[in-house]
This record gives structure tokens, sequence and C-alpha cells, in this order.
């Protein structure tokens, strides 16, 4: 079976935009990498995020193919190529991180970052 990326907005989430600095304040143990970036959505009960690397890593990965390629053995050529792929179409391959956070585990901070949000965007 074949991996299929399935659009939360489709499922009855409503994507958001918070803010690095916000989220890494938020929340310190999950902090973002600088070559990471988030996608948060969410509906009544939960908020989703999907954690993904920024698409210059994967272009960075693409010249250091070669580097790969000689450090892994040329006999390990599809498995390096298919590493490769996935850091440039992450949610083709599925190569993300992915977690709930629940509305009873929300943070007072959160709660009021959410509802400022639900209030201007007449959610």
């Amino acid at each position: 079976m074949k991996y299929q990326y399935k659009n939360p907005i489709e499922n009855g989430y409503t994507r958001i935009y918070i803010p690095r600095k916000q989220w890494n304040k938020l929340y310190p143990d999950a902090k973002l990498h600088w070559s990471q970036y988030n996608e948060y959505y969410i509906n009544e009960n939960s908020l989703l995020v999907h954690g993904f690397y920024y698409i210059y890593m994967g272009y960075f990965n693409l010249l250091l193919f070669p580097f790969n390629l000689l450090s892994y053995g040329i006999l390990n050529y599809k498995e390096v190529k298919l590493d490769t792929l996935k850091l440039l179409n992450q949610k083709k391959y599925g190569s993300f991180s992915s977690y709930t956070i629940w509305k009873s585990k929300y943070t007072p901070e959160l709660e009021k970052l959410i509802n400022e949000y639900r209030y201007n965007c007449n959610w």
C-alpha cells in the first residue's frame, strides 16, 4: 500500500499561522530548528502540527548527492536517491513529523492565541 498525503483542510481543519518565536516560547521542548517550519491546523477539538524541513535543505542535500553516494557506497544508490527525494517531496513520501495537541492539553497562552484567531477570522 502506497502512502498518500491527506490534506487536513479536507477533513474539517482550518490552517492557522503561529510565528516561530511565539511557538518556541509556547513550547520550549518542541523548538523549531533554523531549517524547519511547521504548518498548523485547528478544529474544535485539537491542534494538528505538521513539521517540515525548508526546501533549501533538500537542494543542499541534492548538491551533496555525489558525496552521500560515495560515503554510503555506490551499491546503495537507490537508498541514497530515495532519501534525497524524500527531503525534496516531503508530503508525497510522508517524511515529515506530525502530532496532535488535544484541547485539554492546551497551555493558557495557546488557548488565548487560538481564541484571538477565532475572533479575528469569525471561525
